[in-house]
């Protein structure tokens, strides 16, 4: 915008300039005659001359803009950027062949509404430098109104990953395109491989763990229901306070395999959860 403003500012300059110079060459006998240079030239030389130049300034600054061209991408949380980390390191070498940069924004407080309405204000005011935003959320019903505002305020292409987004499409317009993945399917492929497991051990405990968290309950409910389908002799304890959160589920885990030293899976429900569950037990090693 601001780029516009100089662009135009300067096109004015020279138009009036020229339009200056012209009116003088009219005006002024002794500046065309011993030239023998008829006044239409004069006239047809200086248009060109200006046109040329405004199309030379604003190319370049449209050069300028493709070079220094930001993506941002917003993340809800910190465990979204790293279930992204292949999609994002992806998205970096795209961006590398096409002379685009990435400006990765990050909350201070994991899963937090407030920081997370924090970042796309600032993006907002930082609207200038980008062509385009990446939204990592994976709550937007209850931040339904501020994406819309920031989609309203915004006025470019915003590309918002979700779970189980298909509802959320009908709150946005054609400039978001929503890709969501769904906690059914995730609980079901999640039964599949424990069954998997159980199958290929017969002889293994039969108690399994599921760490979960009560803001999606989906996944764990899932699980468990597939799984009970087929096997009637399985105990799975179902703790939903693991809050997404790494140093959490580190302490459920120890806490359940200290009574239960059986047992023969554990699935969490996210990755920092399984990442604390991983750092259990190489300290129990």
């Amino acid at each position: 915008m601001k780029k516009d403003i100089l662009v135009n500012a300067i096109g004015g300059i020279i138009a009036t300039a020229m339009t200056a110079l012209a009116t003088m060459l009219i005006q002024s006998k002794i500046a065309i005659k011993p030239l023998q240079i008829p006044l239409w030239v004069i006239v047809a030389i200086l248009t060109w001359t200006t046109f040329t130049t405004l199309k030379a300034i604003k190319l370049k600054n449209l050069i300028g803009n493709v070079k220094h061209a930001k993506i941002a991408i917003i993340s809800y949380s910190f465990s979204s950027s790293f279930f992204f980390d292949d999609l994002l390191r992806e998205l970096i070498d795209t961006c590398n062949t096409n002379n685009l940069n990435l400006e990765l924004k990050l909350p201070v407080n994991d899963f937090n509404n407030s920081d997370f309405k924090r970042l796309l204000k600032k993006t907002l005011d930082e609207e200038d430098e980008f062509s385009s935003a990446i939204i990592l959320s994976s709550n937007v019903e209850d931040n339904l109104d501020s994406l819309k505002d920031f989609e309203k305020k915004f006025k470019k292409p915003i590309v918002l990953l979700d779970v189980g987004s298909s509802a959320a499409a009908l709150h946005f317009t054609d400039l978001v395109s929503i890709i969501g993945f769904s906690n059914k399917v995730g609980g079901q492929k999640a039964a599949e491989i424990a069954q998997h497991i159980l199958d290929k051990n017969e002889s293994s405990s039969r108690n399994i763990l599921v760490i979960a968290s009560e803001l999606q309950q989906e996944r764990q409910e899932v699980f468990e229901k597939e799984l009970s389908k087929r096997n009637k002799d399985l105990k799975i304890t179902i703790n939903d306070k693991g809050n997404f959160n790494r140093k959490t589920a580190r302490k459920i885990a120890y806490s359940y395999l200290t009574k239960n030293a059986d047992t023969s899976i554990i699935f969490c429900t996210n990755d920092e959860m399984a990442l604390g569950v991983l750092d259990m037990m190489e300290l129990r090693r």
